[in-house]
């Protein structure tokens, strides 16, 4: 006597997925790139290994994920045939995600005719070296000085816009802040009266572009 039965052998996953390296803060994206045979539809699973979050899988074609610290983790793609999801077939690949500098810098604001000095407060967990870019906002020249000063023509009211440009390793972050060079008062008075005993009135004449003045008689 015979005896058959039909064995079905599904089209297996061949796993792959395309990724680049990035700077901490920008989105590091995979291109999935995986191909089976045959007529049936692929499942994904992504695991991202974010050492600082437990929720840093996803289910999507193609995956993406925003990293909260630097270094370098594995990227792992499991992929299953849909009709057949019991048999999981995986590829691994690591992803390094450079630190980006904290960019950040104070201002010591000065008077009109004097220079205004830029202090560099970036940090950064490597001790590789930044290089920086400063931006004064009035059209003259760029600096690459860690510490600048510099000199307005003339003061505003507003200020002016000054952006800094720190980048380390390819990675690079801006901050903006504002700088003021502050007009100088022109002091001047007259008086009345010239005689003993007679009361002298002082008019203050002094005068200021922009802002406010305060005075001290003697």
């Amino acid at each position: 006597s015979t005896v058959g039965r039909w064995m079905y052998v599904p089209f297996i996953p061949e796993v792959s997925f395309e990724m680049a390296d990035v700077c901490l803060g920008t989105l590091a994206t995979m291109r999935n790139t995986s191909t089976m045979g045959g007529s049936d539809f692929m499942i994904y699973k992504w695991n991202y290994n974010d050492p600082n979050s437990t929720e840093d899988t996803s289910e999507i074609k193609n995956g993406f994920w925003d990293y909260s610290v630097d270094g370098t983790f594995d990227v792992t793609l499991e992929v299953r045939n849909q009709s057949y999801p019991k048999f999981v077939y995986s590829v691994t690949k690591p992803i390094v995600i450079t630190p980006t500098p904290d960019a950040d810098f104070t201002i010591v604001n000065a008077c009109e005719g004097q220079d205004i000095q830029f202090n560099d407060a970036t940090t950064s967990s490597s001790s590789d070296p930044i290089t920086y870019n400063w931006n004064f906002g009035d059209g003259s020249a760029a600096s690459t000085m860690q510490n600048p000063t510099h000199q307005y023509a003339t003061p505003k009211a507003d200020g002016y816009q000054v952006s800094m440009t720190a980048t380390q390793n390819g990675c690079a972050e801006t901050v903006t802040k504002t700088a003021y060079q502050f007009a100088t008062p022109v002091a001047n008075f007259t008086s009345t009266g010239a005689c003993n005993l007679e009361e002298i009135e002082f008019t203050n004449a002094t005068t200021i572009a922009i802002g406010k003045t305060g005075y001290t008689w003697d």
